[in-house]
């Protein structure tokens, strides 16, 4: 054990310790947010999830099990992960309601995937192949996939407050000239309002009908001066107003709910002339799993029956969202 080196590369750092003992998932999900509320503000640290993977198998029975619960670790999907190992009464790892907990808080904090690094059992080192166990070295990380850069992110931002200001000053329109290709590329957008921490206002395009700079100037002045639910905002309160800016990715018709992502995929519902959706973010501000998200979406924001995307009762439409604000 090299101790001393580890306390020359990890300086000034705590380490706290959760062991689990009831790893039933609503204790999972109540840890993962736990340390989404703790560790949302911080820059600096580190989640490890500790566990053996399978136990006293034979050296190919190990790698057959192991292989196929890495592959349902590598989907980045809580909920899969313990219901596959609920399946199998627990023994596809002695931790698994730590690595659960895991993925849920690492999610919400904005990491996207997981990348296997290593696997290995005991008989690789051991040399007894008779009786081995499973070990995998696997790193959650957030993938380089933005759509935009922090100087386009910035510029969208200063536009969008730009534009209300200059159309509650001049009732008219910013007049915008952008030479940039990403922000005159067609992207769907919503703009959100908040004041003192409060909605105050969000409307949005889900598709893109023109230059992203334009939909997010139009949206802007939208959310300012045309969302039913507030009185217009006035000159007066833009001290206080915080912007928030969602970039759309196009959307996918699916028919597999159980590809829905909590706090990585918006969704639209669709039948007949009612629609609702959600955003990326409502999973993470509400901590709701995907069956009281699309239970509230079709119920409360479509006004369908609850159960209407179990039934098959409405189309069904994902999209993901690079969410940036004038708060970061």
């Amino acid at each position: 054990m090299q101790i001393p080196f580890l306390q020359m590369a990890l300086k000034d750092f705590e380490i706290v310790l959760i062991a689990i003992g009831n790893q039933n998932f609503e204790n999972c999900e109540i840890l993962g947010k736990a340390l989404y509320e703790v560790l949302k503000d911080k820059d600096k640290f580190l989640l490890i999830a500790s566990t053996d993977m399978s136990h006293h198998l034979s050296y190919k029975e190990a790698n057959k099990i192991d292989k196929k619960t890495i592959s349902v670790i590598k989907e980045f999907d809580a909920n899969k992960l313990y219901a596959e190992s609920s399946l199998q009464n627990h023994r596809l790892m002695c931790g698994y309601g730590a690595v659960c907990a895991t993925m849920i808080a690492s999610k919400m904090l904005g990491a996207d995937k997981v990348e296997i690094l290593k696997y290995a059992n005991s008989g690789d080192t051991a040399g007894d192949k008779s009786r081995v166990v499973g070990y995998l070295s696997a790193a959650i990380v957030k993938g380089d996939n933005n759509m935009l850069n922090e100087g386009q992110k910035k510029k969208m931002l200063k536009l969008a407050r730009d534009s209300i200001t200059h159309y509650l000053k001049e009732k008219k329109r910013l007049s915008v000239k952008e030479d940039d290709p990403i922000l005159n590329r067609e992207m769907g957008a919503f703009v959100t309002l908040h004041k003192r921490g409060s909605l105050r206002g969000c409307i949005g395009n889900l598709v893109g009908r023109g230059p992203f700079c334009l939909t997010v100037r139009d949206m802007a002045i939208e959310a300012a001066t045309g969302d039913p639910r507030f009185q217009p905002v006035t000159l007066e309160e833009m001290d206080e107003i915080d912007i928030e800016i969602s970039a759309l990715s196009p959307m996918e018709k699916i028919n597999d709910t159980g590809k829905i992502e909590m706090g990585k995929h918006g969704v639209l519902v669709r039948r007949g002339f009612a629609s609702g959706v959600y955003l990326p973010q409502v999973a993470t501000e509400t901590g709701w799993n995907r069956e009281q998200f699309m239970n509230s979406l079709c119920g409360h924001k479509a006004g369908m029956p609850p159960d209407a995307w179990k039934k098959g009762d409405c189309d069904i439409f994902i999209f993901t969202a690079e969410v940036f604000g004038e708060k970061e």
